[in-house]
């Protein structure tokens, strides 16, 4: 048994070892002008999984998700948050695409986390995403606004619609939407 642990104990010593190699002779690249890899993404999705589940607090938002607090909700996304997650235009945000990793479009592609994740993203932002924290920014209540705004996207009100309408010239999209169009 000894054995067994000593010669895994060498392997995860090498692996970091060459890992560090690898690293210090610039073989990793860190230009932000390329799409990330289907492992770096998958490896940067479940460690921002694993680590918000284990670090944020699971509460529940002290607002309703009542039109006007979506209508305020978007308001606070246009002017914090469509710049990087995209417009009530519904068109791909170059900015977001700029980012490494890319910005998910907020608005063609709906959340589908629980409340308190989002808030807790929303709250302390995401490290190397260029996802600022918004919690000395933006107030717990406007947070929890644009949340309930983000998390009710493919459900609107018809006021919130109406407002969407008529505030951005477009009609809000219904149902599923993912890059634009609606999914079928």
């Amino acid at each position: 048994m000894r054995l067994f642990f000593t010669g895994a104990l060498t392997a995860l010593v090498v692996l970091m070892l060459v890992g560090a190699g690898v690293a210090a002779m610039g073989l990793i690249p860190t230009n932000a002008d390329t799409r990330p890899s289907a492992m770096e993404s998958w490896m940067a999705s479940f460690t921002m999984d694993a680590s918000i589940h284990r670090h944020a607090p699971k509460i529940k938002s002290p607002l309703t998700s009542s039109p006007a607090n979506m209508i305020e909700g978007m308001k606070l996304y246009a002017m914090n948050c469509s710049a990087c997650h995209g417009g009530f235009d519904m068109k791909e945000c170059e900015l977001g695409l700029a980012l490494y990793p890319p910005a998910p479009n907020l608005i063609t592609e709906p959340l589908d986390e629980p409340d308190w994740m989002v808030f807790y993203m929303i709250q302390r932002g995401l490290r190397l995403t260029g996802m600022p924290a918004w919690n000395t920014l933006l107030t717990d209540t406007e947070r929890w606004k644009i949340t309930a705004f983000l998390l009710g996207m493919e459900k609107l009100p018809d006021e919130v619609r109406t407002y969407w309408k008529n505030t951005f010239g477009k009609d809000a999209p219904a149902g599923k939407y993912v890059i634009g169009r609606q999914a079928m």
